[in-house]
């Protein structure tokens, strides 16, 4: 009873002197010291406003001599900061909104990306306007300069060597078109549309019945200009109507491809730095995709696709399907490319890195549509002999649609072998290896999928 009484006591104390502590004006805790009250201090809970202000550290990059290192620390919301460092401690430059760090191969130069402000990007937003686009800027890092490029769609240095920057100019917006029979005055509205389905003024689209004919080249977006500029100083380069463009790993060679408004002047180009002198590789109509580059910058693969017929001018429908893209390879010094044959547009080329073969993808090819016969009818068909369920097989549809079966091309031989087909669809081969061939095969078990871990033959 007694020990009882004593808890209750101790209880009552205990409740007593925290009443004393939280009935202090402020409502703030308090603690007992030698018969005295002091206040300590009170956490708050945090707010959402809180997570705004809380900073990281992203983006952390060394150039390639050791010597500077690039890091940007944002806030959860706000502008962030760039910073670049001179590892010895002599040098710290900041750019506001800096980020997307890229050395020069010298690393006295970096580019970089300024974001627009975050007030200005989300009152855009609030107001359903389209949101301002980030720019792009060249630092000297040797003084901290800050050079804004206007209009710039891409800048670029070479990966690893060389002093030059190539600065991608956005496509300027085409001019609006003028009707091809102005309407006269006074015309009303009705008469200045014209009959139904043609262009104000009663002209045809382009390449229509009561148009002129369109070609292929009025509807590209066209190239824009390149500029090559040395960055140890001197006379900057300019090429016209560049639609992409790629340096070598080496800074010695630039590829480009042309897409301007005569079809004679297109087609792709390699160009020296040095010296300036350049080669037309491939011209004249054709599409140019898939361009890749050996290691040393001497070999040149590439897909070209036959001109598309221009509009108003497509040919009478046939049973036989246009044909597709042709891998071409080119050597420095070679008069024109040589024709390694058709291939598949879904596996872009690639180089060994000793350049002695190159890997690409063919793909079955299209079935002739029969004479006469009627439009297809979708439908889904499944049965239980099918390795994958149906909604497995809708799902990888698409990549089925795009694959393609590997082939390796000896340069020297001119010798091309199919390692890849039908019953061995996957082949793994290295950029270094010139004997050893992984192949592997899961279609033994795509019914295993359904219930079970998957499961491959290789070899």
């Amino acid at each position: 009873m007694e020990l009882m009484m004593r808890f209750k006591l101790g209880v009552l104390g205990a409740l007593v002197l925290a009443g004393a502590a939280y009935g202090q004006e402020g409502g703030l805790p308090t603690r007992v010291n030698g018969g005295g009250t002091v206040p300590i201090s009170a956490k708050r809970p945090l707010k959402h406003s809180d997570y705004a202000t809380w900073k990281s550290v992203a983006g952390a990059q060394l150039s390639a001599d050791g010597l500077w290192t690039s890091y940007a620390i944002n806030p959860a919301e706000g502008d962030g900061e760039l910073f670049f460092k001179k590892l010895d401690g002599s040098a710290t430059w900041k750019v506001e909104r800096g980020g997307g760090v890229r050395f020069s191969p010298d690393s006295r130069f970096a580019l970089i990306t300024i974001a627009p402000k975050f007030a200005d990007s989300e009152a855009a937003r609030k107001a359903k306007r389209e949101a301002p686009k980030s720019s792009t800027a060249l630092v000297e890092l040797a003084t901290g300069k800050v050079e804004t490029l206007e209009k710039i769609r891409r800048a670029a240095f070479p990966e690893e060597g060389g002093s030059w920057l190539a600065l991608h100019a956005e496509v300027p917006p085409a001019a609006p078109t003028p009707p091809a029979n102005p309407p006269a005055p006074g015309r009303t509205d009705q008469q200045r549309q014209g009959p139904p389905g043609r262009r104000p003024g009663g002209a045809g689209a382009p390449g229509g019945p009561a148009g002129a004919p369109g070609t292929a080249a009025a509807s590209r977006q066209g190239g824009s200009e390149l500029t090559l500029r040395p960055l140890g100083g001197g006379a900057a380069a300019t090429v016209a109507d560049v639609a992409s463009f790629q340096f070598d790993q080496k800074g010695k060679r630039l590829l480009y491809i042309v897409d301007s408004k005569e079809d004679s002047k297109d087609g792709l180009y390699a160009r020296v730095l040095a010296t300036g002198e350049t080669t037309p590789i491939a011209t004249g109509p054709g599409e140019v995709s898939a361009v890749t580059l050996d290691e040393a910058g001497e070999q040149v693969a590439f897909l070209r696709k036959p001109p598309a017929p221009a509009r108003g001018q497509q040919p009478p429908p046939t049973e036989t399907p246009a044909p597709g893209s042709k891998l071409f390879l080119w050597h420095t010094g070679d008069a024109k490319p040589r024709e390694v044959g058709q291939v598949s547009e879904n596996a872009p080329p690639r180089f060994a890195k000793d350049g002695s073969f190159l890997l690409f993808g063919t793909a079955p090819a299209a079935k002739p549509k029969p004479k006469d016969a009627p439009e297809p009818i979708n439908v889904d068909i499944w049965s239980t002999r099918d390795g994958l369920i149906q909604t497995q097989q809708k799902i990888q549809l698409a990549a089925e649609q795009r694959r393609t079966f590997t082939n390796i091309y000896w340069i020297k031989n001119q010798k091309s072998i199919a390692l890849a087909d039908d019953k061995l669809r996957d082949v793994s081969v290295g950029a270094e290896s010139k004997r050893l061939v992984l192949g592997s095969d899961p279609l033994p078990y795509l019914a295993e999928v359904a219930y079970d871990t998957g499961y491959r033959d290789y070899s």
